[in-house]
């Protein structure tokens, strides 16, 4: 079966990728390939521990409304407090937040809105250490079809993988054979069943397969691991 036009495109985003060789080419890649979903602002950064500021790798967002925020209502992010408490992408009108009049987290969101990002897509990254980071999209979107959705999400973690490789080097290396397998079929889509269909693999081995990559390259999903691999070439996809 052919891939659709949005995994076409998503693939494609994956392979000009690998050919650049900055954040910034890669923010630019990102957002070229956002914007068509009405995405206009990004940002790639870890999560605040208490008594910090955040860790910026790379952002496009208003920077009055980044200085207002940082003033005093960051820690009344709703969108940061819900990206610390999962590891699945979301929609921003997914949070649950007090949208009273005048509570902090409303005034946080109604001053985002006020500078044009009025809703966005989320994708948390956890390594296998628990460190938390995040790269997020922004701007006047309002829903992202579950294909869409799958599609950004996919792009989302190759593009993170990518900005934290070009900035620091991973050390990671990936065995050959069964497990480049796992992750070169795992990183477009499929699922365990569908690859002991295609691979002398048992089910339980490709879950080890998945294990033992996520524990090399420090990631904590399959998915991570694919589009970590492929970052670092050790798959083709």
């Amino acid at each position: 079966m052919s891939p659709t036009p949005i995994w076409s495109s998503a693939l494609d985003f994956t392979y000009k990728v690998l050919e650049a060789r900055s954040g910034p080419e890669v923010q630019d890649l990102l957002l070229a390939f956002a914007r068509s979903w009405g995405f206009e602002y990004l940002v790639v950064c870890d999560l605040p521990t208490p008594g910090q500021s955040f860790k910026v790798d790379v952002c496009n967002w208003p920077e009055d409304f980044l200085e207002e925020c940082a003033r005093d209502l960051f820690r009344y992010d709703p969108l940061l407090r819900h990206a610390a408490q999962t590891t699945e992408p979301f929609s921003w009108s997914e949070v649950e937040w007090d949208r009273s009049r005048g509570s902090p987290e409303q005034r946080v969101m109604d001053l985002a809105a006020s500078y044009g990002l009025k809703d966005g897509f989320v994708v948390p990254v956890v390594g296998l250490d628990g460190e938390q980071s995040l790269i997020g999209l922004a701007g006047d979107r309002a829903k992202l079809l579950d294909q869409e959705r799958r599609a950004l999400h996919l792009v989302c973690l190759y593009a993170h993988h990518a900005i934290k490789a070009v900035r620091k080097p991973s050390k990671h290396r990936i065995q050959k054979g069964a497990l480049q397998d796992c992750l070169a079929y795992a990183f477009v889509g499929l699922d365990t069943d569908a690859i002991t269909e295609r691979t002398s693999l048992s089910a339980g081995e490709v879950r080890a397969a998945w294990k033992r990559a996520q524990d090399d390259l420090g990631v904590r999903d399959p998915m991570g691991a694919a589009v970590k691999a492929a970052v670092l070439g050790a798959i083709n996809p």
